[in-house]
């Protein structure tokens, strides 16, 4: 085991030290994409070894509150989180040639990987609430990496304010879990006594859930999100932060399932969020912006397979997710280098101009994320409606399963109607760029998630859920053809005729313009903050960010008992 825990114990420290290692070397590009490249490949390769070897779950102890857990659940994140990281990590080296502050993105990039392995990765509470805030921060920066633009600034201000509003979940039941002396994890499932003086907080665990992974009232920040670079849109959407919410469901499932308001938290707010960010997907014009309610309707899948106690649902679901969404965002990303914009009434005729794998891969991306069986997306989704059919009635069902269905399937092919097919637009100028790594990622993505049942059948079996049937519940399916249907057929015409009420609903019913006029009482002292951490000079950018988490780390040990 002594061989495994220090495999574990790099793998945790991995990004860390890369991150440092780039600022020391910042002048050098070449120095940061080879770090950053190598560092994700170590992190995949080791989290694969560990997966495989894995016996019984173990723990190592660095210093108090800081300790790692090797099991199912955290090696199996730690895979997702390093393969996406790894594809972004290549791609970036053709993406961001151009960039000029290439030094601040690969660190940021690395420290963003490694404080996602970190949380997943945390057995103790304290060393959990520590990354969770840590991935916000990354996410934030990273986000607004183009600094020098008011919407990328304003964006990565939003994202980093709407998730603390959910962190503070977390940080109250940490908090009464340090009170306690029980914030160690694997202790709290073990000891009757900790878990019964915990269980009636787990609905703070849902708070935090809904912050992190972008669920109604807290998911506005989310689509605002696409003013980063698309390689971050697509680690954030795929591997990282808005994974992390799901994965808290996952790791304190077992209280989860015996809190009944938590539960029934969970599964209202997951099914709000999904028709909000299907209504919201079917009128925006912006690329990215469908794709990013696309994330939010398939967060709120997983999250509501969690509700309904279909815990090797959501595990198998989010691997499918991670590799359709990073090929989505990825093949958007070179159509964005390719026409400079992400407007869908300027983009039109890709397949015609040349750009033949981006419309291949859209295309098998948007079929997997409109649950299209034998995809592998596809399958997993109808398991989810079949035990649908056993928790709600006839009707709900009938209901619920159709109408899913039918509009995630629609929102997501609609853009591949519009602007993949059909002549191109006259007048739109572009410039082919040789990009082959940006080419072999997405060939490679477009493979694996083809073929995703292989794996998915292997992880199926590993994680002891052979039980799933993979059988066609035919109305869901029926949904899911229609809604193909119908944007092959009348893509053209808005599904919402009201100019007015498109934008109410692309503006979730206006919370997000409630949440703008609020903000707007502190938003220059959190601009004036978010300045000097970002400055686009990554020595005073990470120099901010780490003295203020080192503080956060020096109040929660002076609290201790």
């Amino acid at each position: 085991m002594a061989g495994l825990s220090e495999l574990l114990i790099i793998l945790a420290l991995n990004g860390f030290a890369a991150s440092a290692i780039i600022l020391l070397f910042r002048k050098t590009r070449m120095v940061a994409e080879v770090i950053t490249l190598f560092s994700t490949i170590v992190s995949l390769c080791i989290s694969l070894y560990l997966l495989a070897n894995l016996g019984s779950p173990y723990e190592v102890f660095l210093i108090p509150h800081v300790s790692l857990l090797a099991d199912k659940l955290s090696l199996f994140f730690s895979l997702v989180i390093s393969l996406v990281g790894s594809a972004v990590a290549i791609y970036s080296i053709d993406y961001m040639k151009e960039a000029e502050d290439f030094a601040r993105y690969y660190s940021l990039l690395s420290l963003f990987i490694g404080a996602m392995l970190n949380l997943v990765l945390a057995s103790d509470l304290i060393y959990l609430l520590f990354n969770w805030e840590l991935v916000g921060v990354c996410s934030a920066l990273l986000i607004g990496y183009w600094w020098g633009r008011r919407e990328a600034r304003r964006a990565g201000i939003k994202a980093l304010v709407m998730t603390r509003f959910g962190d503070i979940g977390l940080m109250i039941f940490s908090a009464i879990a340090l009170y306690y002396g029980a914030t160690n994890i694997p202790s709290i499932f073990s000891s009757h006594q900790l878990f019964s003086i915990l269980l009636p907080f787990a609905p703070l665990l849902v708070l935090a859930a809904m912050g992190k992974s972008a669920q109604f009232p807290l998911h506005t920040w989310l689509p605002d999100a696409m003013e980063g670079p698309t390689t971050v849109s697509a680690l954030l959407h795929a591997a990282t932060m808005v994974k992390a919410g799901v994965y808290l469901m996952l790791r304190f499932y077992p209280m989860l399932a015996m809190s009944a308001w938590g539960v029934a938290l969970l599964l209202a707010v997951s099914l709000v969020t999904l028709y909000l960010a299907s209504f919201a997907g079917l009128v925006s014009m912006d690329i990215k912006r469908v794709l990013a309610f696309s994330t939010l309707s398939s967060l709120s899948l997983m999250l509501l397979a969690i509700s309904l106690g279909e815990y090797y649902v959501a595990i198998l679901y989010l691997f499918n997710h991670a590799l359709f969404k990073a090929l989505l965002f990825l093949v958007s990303g070179k159509v964005e280098h390719t026409f400079h914009t992400r407007d869908i009434s300027k983009l039109k005729g890709l397949w015609s101009q040349g750009l033949r794998l981006e419309t291949i891969g859209f295309l098998v991306g948007a079929l997997s994320a409109a649950g299209l069986p034998p995809l592998s997306a596809g399958l997993v989704k109808e398991e989810l409606f079949l035990y649908m059919a056993n928790y709600f009635t006839n009707i709900e069902y009938y209901l619920l399963s159709f109408t899913i269905a039918f509009l995630m399937s629609l929102f997501i092919m609609r853009p591949f109607v519009l602007s993949f097919l059909g002549a191109p637009i006259q007048g739109v100028s572009h410039q082919r760029e040789r990009t082959p790594l940006m080419s072999g990622v997405n060939a490679t993505l477009i493979a694996l998630t083809f073929f995703a049942f292989i794996p998915t059948t292997l992880m199926a079996n590993y994680f002891g859920a052979s039980k799933l049937s993979f059988e066609l519940e035919l109305l869901p399916l029926a949904g899911v053809l229609l809604g193909i249907i119908v944007a092959f057929t009348i893509p053209k015409i808005p599904v919402i005729p009201s100019a007015w009420l498109r934008k109410i609903i692309e503006s979730s019913l206006g919370l997000d313009v409630a949440y703008n006029k609020l903000g707007e009482t502190f938003s220059s002292r959190l601009s004036s903050l978010a300045s000097k951490l970002n400055t686009g000079k990554a020595s005073e950018g990470l120099l901010g960010m780490s003295v203020l988490l080192i503080l956060i780390m020096i109040f929660i040990l002076v609290i201790q008992p």
